[in-house]
């Protein structure tokens, strides 16, 4: 799965900055945790940089274990990293 975000240094130093990306399932799930980190960016800004990052994360971090077994619930989950989400469909 690719998410890409908007991401500036609006600052006046250089520096490091690390963008979380994190998943909420939408609707009722037993097993699927308000919310889980599934991957992340830590790129380099000079002071007034702006660029696209470009997070990817395997479906695979969307396991749960139900009933003794490991699986992807279906339907709707949020990505969220920053302020910005997006929602996507797993069936």
């Amino acid at each position: 799965m690719r998410v890409s975000i908007r991401v500036s240094n609006e600052g006046r130093r250089a520096g490091r900055h690390t963008v979380l990306l994190f998943a909420s399932k939408r609707g009722r799930s037993e097993s699927f945790p308000a919310s889980r980190p599934v991957g992340y960016a830590s790129p380099h800004f000079k002071p007034g940089d702006r660029r696209t990052l470009n997070l990817t994360f395997p479906l695979s971090r969307l396991r749960v274990t139900a009933d003794g077994r490991r699986m992807i619930e279906e339907g709707r989950y949020e990505l969220t990293a920053e302020r910005e989400s997006t929602t996507i469909t797993v069936r």
